[in-house]
């Protein structure tokens, strides 16, 4: 399933300021653009956003957070 911006900070109780800084800053993969410019959520992408809601809600520094996703992201990290 596909989601917009807003339905996206709904499912997850974020804005979509939120949505955007949090894509700014590295914090989730690259999201897909419709032809016009709108930002596109796939269930993976809502599913990661839930990690990093996860890890903000303990507290976990953002650039804690960013650490480990570049772990997560790097083919060739243990």
């Amino acid at each position: 399933m596909v989601y917009s911006t807003v339905e996206a900070g709904n499912r997850l109780g974020l804005s979509k300021h939120t949505l955007r800084y949090y894509e700014k800053i590295g914090l989730m993969p690259e999201i897909t653009r419709d032809e016009v410019g709108n930002r596109l959520y796939k269930d993976s992408d809502i599913s990661w956003l839930y990690l990093v809601c996860c890890m903000r809600n303990v507290d976990m520094p953002v650039q804690n957070i960013r650490a480990y996703i570049d772990l997560v992201k790097d083919p060739h990290s243990t």
